[in-house]
């Protein structure tokens, strides 16, 4: 019996005294270079699963992050100027600014320190990561990847693929968040991509001017210049930024007004292949605006991106279904769908040059609550009758500013939308005339 313990003791002794002498092997043999330095830990580095742990204060503080330990859920938050890292002891998944990458080996406690995985930790820090299995030594250098290259990741289409650009990861695209039931941007008419950090606030505005070019990017760049509302003491400059395959000019305030809830940095007007003109700009939220030279660049690299898309607009004279209407389009109009809530919005508008931005429009409303009809009280304003869709209706008629509106409300025999709202403005008797014929013509087929 004694025998049998003792030899119990002496195995069990073998098996304690190896494990510390693999343990001891990893953690003697494995070094962490930091930017040429050697990082010294309290608690050696351990290899497992192939993979190299180290203790996570030490390793996130050496890369400038802040570090917080909540111990009531064993969760581990790292913080370093834009990035926001989340890890929790037995999670084989990291947080990385709300996106989750999964783990090979999941943090854990030991030696009363938290053990995190070395690579994840620092990549997740924009660092870049070496290991050399030779000499076992993990070479970090935490200024090796652009910053450029590292954040511009994620690809968004701009009005419906008209254009493409890339945004970093934790952006998003306005019009596609479900929570948001008061702003709405048409994927046809304009998109809203917005970058929203504790440190900055970005937003990328693309709009479809529905303007023809000029054949000349910089006298299109000057034409629209000519309209952008702002303040007289702002003025801009513009550069012919035009590549193989996709002619560009990029237009610069002289200054910035911050002021303004948001502050204009850069704009790119770009020529699509089918001759029309779209305009991309970047905005950062005043209060942000601390760091200039960091939210220009930001703001180049970002414009920087912006690659052709595939969608052409139709200016051809045609029949076009406009949810379950038809109405026939007169050549040089083009329609595009504005999506709200509980409603939609068919705007038809005629293509013209870049330096005239009143160009004559139509919009069909179809939802449940239309906006009342409200001609400003100094206008003369005449009612005639009219008949659309075979409904018996009224033309309200009033000019404004020298812009002739004409507009109507009439209930359909639909449950979906119940109600159209039409409503046409031009500065001209003979584009109103063409707007108003064309609305005639809406039938259910």
């Amino acid at each position: 019996m004694k025998t049998k313990k003792l030899l119990k003791l002496l195995l069990a002794s073998v098996i304690f005294i190896s494990l510390f002498t693999v343990n001891a092997m990893a953690a003697d043999n494995i070094k962490v270079i930091l930017n040429g330095s050697e990082l010294v830990f309290d608690v050696a580095p351990q290899l497992v699963n192939g993979k190299t742990m180290v203790p996570m204060r030490k390793i996130f503080e050496a890369l400038g992050a802040e570090v917080n330990w909540i111990s009531e859920t064993q969760t581990i938050t790292a913080e370093k100027e834009n990035i926001v890292i989340i890890m929790q002891i037995g999670s084989p998944v990291i947080s990385v600014n709300g996106n989750d990458i999964e783990l090979d080996t999941a943090p854990f406690l030991a030696e009363g320190k938290t053990f995190v995985p070395l690579r994840a930790a620092a990549e997740g820090l924009s660092a870049d990561v070496k290991w050399d299995s030779e000499t076992r030594t993990v070479t970090i250098s935490a200024e090796a990847k652009a910053a450029a290259d590292y954040i511009l990741s994620k690809q968004f289409s701009l009005i419906d693929d008209r254009l493409f650009i890339n945004m970093p990861e934790d952006s998003i695209d306005s019009a596609k968040q479900p929570s948001r039931t008061n702003v709405f941007f048409s994927s046809q008419l304009e998109t809203c991509l917005s970058l929203n950090r504790a440190t900055e606030r970005l937003y990328v505005y693309a709009y479809e001017l529905f303007a023809v070019s000029s054949g000349d990017i910089e006298k299109d760049a000057l034409a629209v210049i000519r309209t952008i509302d702002g303040k007289p003491d702002i003025t801009f400059e513009y550069s012919d930024i035009s590549k193989d395959g996709f002619e560009a000019a990029k237009i610069i305030p002289s200054s910035f007004d911050t002021t303004e809830k948001e502050v204009l940095l850069k704009s790119t007007l770009v020529k699509t292949e089918d001759n029309l003109l779209i305009m991309v700009s970047v905005y950062s939220e005043s209060k942000y605006f601390n760091d200039e030279e960091k939210c220009i660049k930001l703001a180049d690299d970002i414009l920087d991106t912006l690659s052709l898309g595939s969608r052409t607009v139709n200016r051809l004279k045609r029949t076009e279904a406009l949810w379950i209407y038809e109405m026939e389009i007169q050549e040089d109009y083009t329609t595009s769908l504005f999506r709200g809530v509980d409603f939609d919005v068919h705007h038809i508008m005629k293509t013209i040059g870049a330096d005239d931005m009143n160009r004559p429009t139509m919009g069909i409303y179809m939802g449940w609550h239309p906006s009342p009809i409200k001609a400003p009280q100094d206008s003369k304003v005449e009612i005639t009758a009219g008949k659309i869709l075979n409904q018996d209706m009224e033309w309200v008629s009033y000019e404004h500013n020298g812009i002739f509106h004409h507009e109507t409300i009439f209930s359909v025999p639909t449950n979906d939308y119940p109600m159209l709202h039409i409503f046409i403005s031009a500065d001209n008797e003979k584009d109103l005339g063409t707007l108003k014929a064309m609305a005639h013509t809406l039938i259910l087929p």
